[in-house]
């Protein structure tokens, strides 16, 4: 696959940076594009897409897709949060994928939709939010403080590293697998039949309402409430 390269400015206007839609179906082949944008720290990605992100000594953001699918991206800054999406509907297209480096600590990486967030990297934060609202996918490795990972739909959470507290929450039928992220104090939730793996080692509040099961590893004290035929099972090693 040919990609050529091109370098654009783009001016900070009212918070909002807007490419017009050239049209809704892809068309030739993808290119990459880059842009100078910082500050960045969070993502609220409403587009199904790939984001790819890491802390660096620079900030970087680049795109690759087809130069139609390119022009219809829509980036809109708000408390240093970063939302994604399209300016109007994309029905057909061979991907675009969003390559972004910040200086900044992250705290909040979401997905609305079916789009994916990937961490490249250890993300450093004191705390950080990680969501999924419908199928999307959101994996990162990260060492915080506090770190809050929630689902609404089907989608999955995955993250590894380690913290002092994890808040876990499932509505639907969603996973979240954080047993390679060691915590010391856990609160999970599930509504649903989704299912969380977890690592703690202190603390456990396990609270289920559904078929949804929590598996857990490590020897915390648990209390738990369960309504439905759901489970609390702990994992050994």
């Amino acid at each position: 696959m040919r990609i050529s390269k091109r370098l654009y400015t783009i001016a900070f206007i009212l918070g909002v940076f807007t490419f017009s839609s050239c049209g809704i179906k892809g068309e030739g082949e993808p290119i990459q594009v880059s842009y100078e944008l910082s500050g960045i720290e969070g993502i609220d990605l409403k587009l199904a897409g790939d984001v790819y992100i890491e802390q660096s000594e620079v900030s970087e953001f680049t795109v690759v897709g087809q130069e139609n699918v390119i022009d219809n991206v829509e980036l809109i800054m708000r408390d240093n949060i970063l939302r994604i999406d399209f300016g109007r509907s994309v029905k057909d297209h061979k991907g675009i994928q969003f390559y972004i480096k910040t200086q900044e600590d992250l705290r909040r990486l979401k997905v609305f939709g079916s789009g994916k967030i990937y961490s490249l990297k250890t993300l450093d934060s004191d705390n950080i939010d990680l969501g999924v609202d419908g199928s999307g996918r959101v994996s990162v490795k990260t060492i915080a403080q506090n770190v809050k990972a929630a689902i609404s739909g089907s989608g999955s959470i995955e993250v590894e590293g380690t913290g002092n507290f994890l808040e876990s929450n499932i509505a639907g039928s969603g996973q979240i697998r954080a047993d390679e992220l060691e915590v010391e104090k856990c609160k999970a939730s599930i509504s649903g039949s989704g299912s969380a793996n977890l690592n703690v080692s202190t603390e456990l509040e396990a609270n289920i309402d559904g078929s949804g099961n929590i598996y857990y590893r490590g020897n915390p004290e648990v209390t738990k409430r369960v309504s439905g035929s759901g489970n609390v099972i702990q994992i050994r090693d």
